[in-house]
């Protein structure tokens, strides 16, 4: 089973394997998700990543945006999962519920992370 790379701090990553700078800079500096980066990178790394981890995302499923401007993210995991973020507006600002679990304990009913009860807590 493979390991989200975005779990790994930067002084993790250099402890297991060479090339922790390019892949810093390519997968959060560039914010790319494609593995162009990893053609300068040792064969043992190359291995290591192809292994060992995933670069893999949430995915937007659905934007729902209502009258007053609350707009929800219902995001779906690699495990099939989803969870929702949303922003509020309020007060010329937003404030953001973001989701640090599968299923949610407060049971808010404007939220879907909040009626599915809870399943388990997120990953970096």
């Amino acid at each position: 089973m493979s390991v989200s790379f975005y779990q790994y701090s930067y002084e993790e990553l250099e402890g297991l394997c060479d090339g922790a700078s390019l892949l810093f800079n390519w997968h959060y500096k560039k914010n790319q998700r494609a593995a162009c980066a990893h053609h300068n990178l040792s064969k043992k790394t190359k291995s290591f990543l192809n292994e060992c981890v995933n670069f893999t995302l949430p995915e937007i499923s659905t934007v729902q945006q209502s009258p007053d401007k609350t707009v929800k993210f219902l995001m779906q995991l690699s495990d099939g999962l989803k969870v929702e973020t949303v922003l509020i507006p309020f007060q010329e600002k937003y404030t953001i519920c973001l989701s640090s679990q599968v299923g949610c304990a407060m049971n808010c009913t404007f939220c879907y992370t909040g009626t599915q009860g809870f399943t388990r807590h997120l990953a970096t």
